[in-house]
């Protein structure tokens, strides 16, 4: 919000802009210096910038009097929440900050002939530093994981869309820091994010708003703010962990923990509290009756009161649903006994409208299975809005891959015991992938990318959002490279698209095993019916300000929001 001062008590008494009134009582009328175009009428200062502990921002605000349009007779002021920056007298303020916060910094210039002041306002929202950005883990030569992280920055540009020019903001990499936690364990073999509850209206308070899980000899788990340790996972067993216990993958809600051991066996944690990521213990009985799992796949749940869905796939290759229906009320992050005591609960999947589809004992190997965020059927929240899911999955004879994708029908208000419905369900055929890598996927655009060797595949699916209309689905060779992909991760970029006046595209970040790691710009061009016909795929980083992209042994790559909207809208 831009607030615009104008302190004019002599203006005001006279209603227009005209003053001097001499001590004879002769009055004597002359034009008063005022901003030309009215006195709101600053350029170059914006509603909001957005900014990460360390990084600069200089304002540089723009402004043009009625009268003295060249070299006025004027001086400079700057405040920030209120109080006078010292030495800030120039037309021009650099701002940095070492600690997260919001801040109110207004500008005024002052005419000193006739001691009148006018000014601005933005606000400077500055995030923790590392609160945003990409994560590039290594393997040292000891042994030990490493973590890089690149930092996203804003810069403006003039672009014109339907002959009209307005300023438009782009998402540029200007800083990278390596080895960030030199304490983290040995042999890395990758991250996972835990992604707090969306908390819209700051009822709950949250400063932390997600945390990164470093898979290693022992799994811990770390501040999202910034990247120091908080807990060992195993410490959350409370002391009552089964021996010999060597986890391999986890689930994470912000409403429930789930982790499976090399053994097979998965064990929960019902968290009690939306808005603390340590509240609460794993149960040290395996869920199901210590029923075995080959697979426990990656969920994100945001809010609302649609049951969250976490899945997993038997030893036998049948995918069940553990349940959670965990939800907090309103303003309170506290969940209720009541709210949770489905949660942990093994269904079985059902798909609605295909029951021809039988996922007991499957013919198929699920090589991957993502949420894939959609929109809302009201288009507005999408803490309401229905999982969807994206599978990549492979015949056991013909070897071919097929793309799926489906909603999730479980709400926490019309549950069964039994099963889980899937809908929406579409499969899309993929072809074959020979060395088959990692999978991104874009859930704003609707389309995955898909590393196979050293290429990169396009593939649309699902539908065009608010219309029923089936994207083209074919897969496109969108990059080849010298040498293979090791990891894909995505930060897909949705904003307003009214304001903005069009799309961003989303980025892409690659790995390859030769220690190289980059960031590319994904960019469709789609028809009327938005099927995508052609890619073009433009390098972000290494860029003119960050030239050396080699890391050495890459393990892993991932992109991190901070709060869960972020992961929905970036926010500039």
């Amino acid at each position: 919000m831009k607030k615009i001062f104008l302190y004019a008590c002599l203006l005001a008494t006279m209603g227009s802009a005209v003053s001097c009134i001499s001590d004879d009582n002769n009055y004597d009328y002359t034009d008063v210096n005022q901003i030309k175009g009215g006195n709101w009428n600053f350029q170059d200062i914006e509603d909001k910038y957005n900014l990460a502990v360390g990084q600069e921002v200089t304002i540089f605000p723009k402004f043009e009097f009625t009268i003295d349009k060249e070299n006025p007779d004027v001086s400079f002021e700057w405040t920030m929440d209120g109080q006078k920056i010292e030495g800030a007298t120039q037309q021009s303020h650099t701002f940095c900050f070492d600690k997260s916060g919001t801040h109110e910094v207004s500008f005024y210039v002052i005419d000193n002939k006739s001691g009148l002041k006018y000014g601005a306002s933005t606000i400077i929202k500055v995030m923790a530093a590392y609160q945003r950005g990409w994560l590039v883990m290594t393997k040292a030569d000891d042994g030990r994981a490493v973590i890089n992280f690149i930092t996203p920055s804003t810069m403006q540009y003039k672009a014109t869309y339907d002959g009209e020019e307005f300023t438009r903001d782009s998402v540029i990499y200007k800083s990278c820091e390596q080895d960030v936690n030199k304490n983290l364990g040995k042999n890395p073999t990758g991250m996972i994010l835990n992604i707090g509850n969306a908390d819209y209206n700051g009822y709950y308070g949250m400063e932390v708003y997600d945390e990164v899980v470093v898979k290693c000899d022992n799994w811990e788990e770390l501040n999202g703010n910034t990247l120091e340790h908080e807990v060992y996972s195993l410490e959350e067993f409370g002391g009552d962990e089964p021996a010999g216990i060597k986890l391999a993958e986890g689930a994470y809600t912000y409403s429930m923990k789930a982790v499976r051991a090399e053994d097979g066996y998965i064990y929960c944690n019902p968290k009690p509290n939306a808005a603390d990521f340590h509240v609460g213990n794993y149960i040290s009985i395996p869920i199901n009756n210590g029923m075995k799992f080959k697979r426990l796949f990656q969920n994100y749940k945001y809010g609302g009161n649609y049951g969250n869905t976490i899945f997993a796939l038997t030893e036998d290759n049948t995918l069940k649903v553990i349940v959670d229906m965990g939800t907090p009320l309103y303003s309170d992050p506290s969940i209720s006994d009541n709210n949770r005591r489905l949660s942990g609960n093994v269904c079985d999947v059902v798909v609605k409208g295909h029951y021809d589809i039988d996922m007991e004992k499957m013919s198929d190997d699920i090589i991957e299975l993502r949420p894939a965020y959609c929109a809302p059927d009201n288009g507005r929240d999408y803490t309401t809005a229905k999982p969807r899911y994206v599978a990549l999955v492979q015949d056991h004879q013909t070897k071919a891959y097929t793309l799926m994708s489906f909603k999730v029908q479980a709400s926490a208000y019309n549950f069964s015991k039994e099963y889980i419905f899937l809908e929406d369900w579409q499969n899309r055929p993929f072809g074959t992938i020979d060395n088959y890598k990692d999978m991104a996927v874009f859930s704003n655009h609707n389309f995955v990318v898909i590393a196979d060797g050293n290429k990169l595949y396009y593939c649309q699916y699902g539908t065009e959002p608010k219309t029923t209309h089936e994207l083209l689905g074919e897969r496109k060779l969108i990059k080849t490279f010298d040498h293979d992909i090791v990891s894909l991760d995505a930060n897909d970029l949705q904003v307003n698209t009214y304001k903005q006046k069009y799309d961003y595209p989303g980025q892409l970040g690659v790995a390859l095993d030769n220690g190289e790691f980059f960031i590319f710009s994904i960019i469709e061009h789609e028809d009327a019916a938005s099927d995508c016909y052609q890619v073009t795929v433009k390098q972000e980083f290494p860029n003119e300000f960050v030239q050396n992209n080699r890391f050495g042994n890459i393990i892993d790559v991932l992109y991190k929001g901070g709060r869960a909207k972020g992961y929905f809208n970036y926010e500039f």
